[in-house]
């Protein structure tokens, strides 16, 4: 249609360098352009829609793009991801990774498919504990969903799963890809052709050596990180991908030769490089 959605939190701000008190008060909200950019909406408050009574404490959309489906019955869908917290009244008691859909182009959201995990289980381990989550369409029509991989059984790894149904459930938990190395860092995919490609540090232990791996089945196996395709070998961190035409990418990066967080960065490729 021309407008961008633009899906973010608010929470109340401090006069030092602290993180948000838990629990923190964050809300979801959302504004659009029909510009361009060059102007936006004012934040219209999103929580009366998605934001639950028992995601009381932390709750961040993306922080990724989301997309807008082009295959069955739910073409034209837009899903996005959050990841939430629960706070029991003494402590962060649980965690979510869930969609977000809207299929009226914005006007009006819920939320879609869960999965929720206690943060200490009965037998003292975690399970998987997706956090940041990235979402790509398959050629297939199904929803590829990868999370970053946060306190769980098998750090080191990205953990995954799939939607058949537009985004409305998981079919099932996500589970680890213990081939799929990073570190604990919120990572992007994009479909390219007839890849999925991954934008993540290829550091299992730390934020470095921003790398981007394909997948040639739909994301069921990926590049191990002998064969990927090194963007740097530098400190980095988040990231973000965006087609600018049929066979060009455009990566948005955190990069720095000291911190991860020095810099802002962008990068453009191509097939043909990768």
């Amino acid at each position: 249609t021309g407008r961008i959605l633009l899906a973010e939190t608010y929470n109340t701000g401090r006069t030092d360098s602290g993180s948000c008190t838990v629990p923190c008060d964050r809300t979801p909200h959302l504004q659009y352009s029909d510009d361009d950019g060059a102007t936006w909406s004012a934040p219209r408050d999103l929580s009366d829609q998605i934001l639950p009574e028992e995601w009381n404490s932390w709750y961040a959309t993306g922080p990724v793009h989301g997309i807008q489906l082009t295959k069955g019955k739910h073409a034209g869908r837009l899903v996005f991801g959050v990841n939430t917290e629960t706070w029991d009244g003494s402590r962060v008691s649980a965690n979510h990774a869930a969609l977000i859909v809207s299929d009226d182009g914005g006007d009006n959201w819920r939320v879609g498919a869960t999965d929720s995990w206690p943060i200490s289980a009965a037998d003292g381990t975690f399970r998987q504990k997706p956090s940041e989550v990235t979402l790509t369409e398959r050629a297939d029509g199904r929803i590829l969903i990868s999370g970053r991989e946060q306190d769980g059984t098998d750090l080191g790894h990205r953990s995954q799963t799939y939607s058949s149904d537009g985004g409305d459930s998981f079919t099932g938990p996500f589970r680890d890809q213990p081939d799929l190395y990073t570190p604990q860092v919120q990572g992007a995919t994009l479909r390219l052709g007839n890849r999925i490609l991954l934008s993540a540090p290829g550091d299992p232990d730390r934020r470095r050596t921003m790398m981007i791996r394909s997948s040639y089945d739909s994301g069921e196996t990926w590049e191990s990180v002998d064969r990927g395709k090194v963007v740097t070998t530098d400190w980095s961190g988040y990231s973000d991908m965006v087609d600018i035409d049929a066979s060009t990418v455009g990566l948005m990066y955190e990069g720095g030769a000291v911190d991860a967080r020095d810099e802002i960065r962008f990068a453009r490729f191509n097939e043909d490089w990768l």
